[in-house]
């Protein structure tokens, strides 16, 4: 087993290497210097120093669940065109069923329509809309 570095530096950064964080020495130096220049409290630090991890943790699930479902093309439901079948189609229900809700409930869902409204735009709308929210 090798022996553990001495230098405080050195063994937090071993110890994010060990819990597979990748955190480089020159990003943990530039927290540190901030932390300090700012006067942060330990929570402060702390957060400064996992919370720019877990943010990139959380856009590389994101991309794997995106990637995983196999869609075609990305369709944001921001990019829907409300008004092109504004008579067929409930906006306010469209962005609720983005918000997931009716996964948390186990709930199915069907669209039906005739063809061309945007049921399929709409349908992989929902599903990125939920591989975001993980």
């Amino acid at each position: 087993m090798p022996t553990p570095p001495t230098d405080l530096r050195e063994r937090i950064l071993a110890d994010f290497a060990a819990l597979k964080v990748p955190l480089a020495a020159a990003a943990f130096d530039a927290i540190l210097a901030r932390a300090e220049r700012e006067g942060c409290s330990h929570q402060q630090f702390l957060h400064l120093l996992i919370g720019e991890q877990a943010n990139q943790r959380r856009e590389r699930s994101i991309a794997h669940r995106i990637r995983e479902a196999r869609f075609v093309e990305r369709k944001p439901l921001g990019e829907f065109d409300w008004e092109f079948n504004k008579q067929a189609i409930d906006r306010v229900q469209i962005e609720e069923l983005a918000t997931g809700s009716f996964i948390q409930r186990q709930d199915n869902l069907v669209i039906v329509g005739q063809s061309g409204v945007g049921k399929s735009f709409l349908a992989q709308s929902i599903a990125e809309a939920a591989c975001v929210l993980g």
